[in-house]
């Protein structure tokens, strides 16, 4: 199983005060898969905008839904070809049973998705491992999840691969999800035509403008939130593949206080 992911950055202005946060989100794609929903969402660009952007454009939330092409699908919605183009993806991933995933983090300290320290995992990155854990053992059974994240700078992939590395081997609740996490996380660009990581971008745009509260994202939203995973633990409360951390508490979902993992080294030294 593949699970692409991308982050954005934002900010939610709320009553005069604004409250910044980071979302990273994504898809799981089965590997068996990938050619087929490639060719799909060609076709779909094909469609919607035209073979030169289907041969030569990626697909961008920062363009797809921007401003702009919401106001074109407002007051001319049969020309909003855009916004058509990201309804046929969202429902193209609920018919084929692609799952999202997301973390949504206001908390200052974690909300860059970058671990400074290589020996402690921000909660961040813990609970998009203990959700695809979960969701792998429920569903995949047997099979490894192979995560794939956006391509930032040498030094933020260095040390986040690390982090995650030694989390899944050095830490006791991290060799528990062995069986269903590739130790190695890997690290793709979207401009090489890597249709997941377009894909993670679609949802975490989608994701970023619900919770600045864009109203306009609303419809999106909803068709989105049927790709989330969902289950029930021992108490019988419902989670899903999306988890808010922190955040203002009205109207954000609210969460315990994050902490972050230390990893314990022999005699101290680090890997």
């Amino acid at each position: 199983m593949l699970i692409f992911l991308d982050e954005t950055f934002r900010e939610l202005n709320r009553d005069g005060e604004k409250h910044k946060f980071g979302a990273m989100c994504g898809v799981a794609i089965p590997i068996a898969d990938y050619t087929k929903i490639a060719n799909a969402v060609y076709n779909m660009k094909l469609q919607h905008l035209g073979k030169d952007y289907a041969d030569n454009s990626e697909l961008k939330g920062k363009d797809l839904l921007s401003k702009f092409a919401f106001k074109q699908h407002a007051t001319r919605p049969e020309g909003s070809t855009n916004i058509k183009l990201v309804e046929s993806i969202l429902q193209f991933l609920k018919k084929s049973k692609i799952t999202a995933f997301g973390c949504v983090c206001f908390d200052q300290s974690m909300q860059s998705f970058s671990c400074k320290d290589t020996r402690v995992l921000d909660a961040t990155f813990k609970s998009l491992c203990e959700r695809i854990n979960i969701y792998m053992k429920r569903e995949h059974y047997e099979k490894k999840a192979i995560i794939i994240i956006d391509n930032r700078d040498d030094g933020t992939n260095g040390r986040n691969a690390e982090a995650i590395t030694n989390f899944l081997v050095k830490s006791a609740p991290g060799s528990q999800m062995r069986s269903s996490i590739l130790e190695i996380p890997m690290f793709a660009i979207s401009q090489a035509k890597n249709i997941g990581i377009q894909l993670a971008d679609i949802v975490t745009t989608i994701i970023g403008l619900r919770v600045t509260e864009f109203p306009e994202i609303m419809p999106l939203y909803s068709q989105l939130e049927d790709c989330f995973y969902s289950w029930k633990d021992n108490g019988g409360r419902t989670h899903t593949t999306l988890r808010w951390m922190g955040g203002p508490d009205k109207g954000v979902r609210k969460t315990t206080k994050s902490r972050a993992i230390r990893i314990s080294y022999p005699s101290g030294k680090r890997a």
